[in-house]
């Protein structure tokens, strides 16, 4: 092999090497979403080859709940002492035009109880039937005409998926229809049972925006979620 050339190859080689040090050293590189490799400088930005915009999506996060605290200003509901028990407890926030609807099943006796939330919003939303004319309503329906929108009556609470369901109405409170309906799909109840006149119900929950309440009942394509702060009502 001739002198000149042998030096030419080596000087090649340590230039090769040095680069590829170089390149080590402050790069490095990964597979795109098509498996394409791709050679990040020390800024970790590509140097070779643009990302794949799907690459973006592993950053994407859903917008967090509304926080929601309601200002109860009348609240009713019944309790029906047959068995299995079912209860249906209602809360009026007037400044905000909403009424909270909290049904719940348990079997008897029963003085106190907690209930945790399905997250099975599907099921709830199927085996859920609004019942406007429930007959134990009728005085409240009077004076809340929104109600009609979300309540149910005692066969409508038996025949439920789970043994709490939890619905936000909003809108006008002298219209029988909603603007928004939500319904919650996490969360934590408690139920107290007293002699005297009333029942009492607390907990909070998170709750999604949904089309209708019942079969057809969706989750609405970019509706809203609240979170729902700790609440408690007498009925």
């Amino acid at each position: 092999m001739p002198k000149n050339f042998a030096l030419t190859l080596a000087g090649l080689l340590t230039a090769a090497v040095a680069s590829f040090a170089a390149c080590s050293s402050s790069s490095k590189v990964r597979v795109d979403a098509g498996g394409d490799a791709v050679l990040l400088d020390a800024g970790g930005d590509a140097a070779v080859g643009v990302p794949d915009a799907a690459d973006s999506s592993a950053f994407e996060t859903s917008p967090a709940p509304t926080p929601l605290k309601l200002t109860i200003s009348t609240q009713g509901g019944f309790d029906d002492f047959s068995s299995p028990g079912a209860a249906l407890g209602y809360a009026v926030d007037e400044a905000q035009g909403m009424i909270l609807i909290v049904a719940l099943k348990f079997n008897l006796p029963l003085a106190a109880k907690d209930f945790s939330i399905s997250p099975d919003l599907a099921a709830t939303l199927l085996a859920y039937t609004v019942k406007p004319d429930a007959e134990l309503l009728q005085d409240d329906v009077a004076a809340w005409p929104l109600l009609q929108a979300g309540i149910t009556d005692t066969i409508g609470i038996r025949t439920m998926d789970s043994d709490a369901t939890v619905i936000l109405l909003e809108g006008d409170l002298q219209s029988e229809v909603a603007d928004r309906i939500f319904v919650a799909n996490s969360g934590d109840l408690a139920l107290f049972r007293n002699d005297g006149p009333s029942d009492t119900i607390e907990g909070s929950a998170t709750l999604v925006e949904v089309t209708e309440l019942g079969a057809e009942g969706l989750a609405m394509t970019g509706g809203e979620e609240l979170a729902l702060s700790p609440f408690y009502f007498e009925f």
